[in-house]
């Protein structure tokens, strides 16, 4: 028997978006199961730290020089966690400000590891007081995207939301502390990555300095418009995106 036109077309787009399952992690457990801890300079450089439902990620400075910066993150590496186009949401909550550090979180992430990683991040640059969007290749970023003048206070909340569709990406920053006002917003188009997995990332910016940013609320799902318009599934959306309150050498 075949399918009717409509139902078939129905059944694909549903089909090839339950290839990648939606992650939501609010940390409320104070684990980090299902998360890979990414420490390309050794277990002994990166400290991972979950209490009062907060996911901290801790990049100690670099030993060496020649092997870059500080960095360290969570990757989300599970074969139905990879994602083309993509809507990552992230809260985060504190940071050091005293820091020369990126952090932010990670999309079309693949070959995790010291010079291997590729993919791209959205992150505040504390030191230029950006948010920007790069491109990573072999862990060495190019910024691709930057808005300029957002300095952000470490002792308030704000959240990422990091979006990929096609060769084209949206980062946008809100301040949970103050209304959920959006803050910033960066474009950028690079199609050099086309698929992978998401994350999160703190990384130093100099040889000096280590990297200490904390995280809550992460989400991350395959871009839900046309899925969510054939199958009624607005809910869904609305509910993963409200949730309490880096660069590389």
């Amino acid at each position: 028997m075949k399918l009717p036109v409509c139902l078939t077309a129905l059944v694909a787009v549903f089909y090839s978006s339950a290839l990648s399952a939606p992650i939501v992690d609010d940390f409320n457990d104070n684990q980090d199961n299902g998360w890979t801890r990414y420490a390309p300079l050794g277990p002994a450089s990166a400290t991972f730290t979950l209490q009062n439902g907060t996911y901290r990620i801790q990049a100690a400075a670099t030993p060496n020089p020649a092997v870059g910066d500080g960095r360290a993150g969570g990757l989300r590496l599970g074969q139905e966690e990879t994602f083309s186009d993509f809507v990552v949401s992230a809260d985060v909550v504190a940071f050091d400000g005293a820091l020369l550090q990126a952090f932010g979180s990670l999309a079309r992430i693949t070959t995790p590891g010291a010079a291997t990683t590729a993919g791209y991040g959205f992150v505040y640059d504390h030191e230029s007081t950006e948010i920007i969007i790069v491109r990573i290749d072999g862990e060495v970023p190019t910024t691709i995207g930057t808005a300029t003048d957002l300095t952000l206070n470490p002792a308030d909340d704000y959240r990422f939301v990091f979006t990929g569709t096609g060769s084209d990406f949206v980062g946008q920053v809100y301040d949970l502390t103050n209304g959920a006002a959006l803050l910033g917003t960066v474009l950028a188009t690079d199609a050099a990555y086309a698929t992978g997995n998401t994350g999160l990332v703190s990384a130093s910016l100099d040889n000096a300095h280590a990297a200490d940013a904390t995280f809550d609320n992460f989400s991350a799902v395959p871009e839900p418009s046309a899925t969510i318009a054939l199958l009624g599934l607005s809910g869904l959306a609305a509910g993963l995106t409200r949730r309490k309150a880096f660069r590389v050498p």
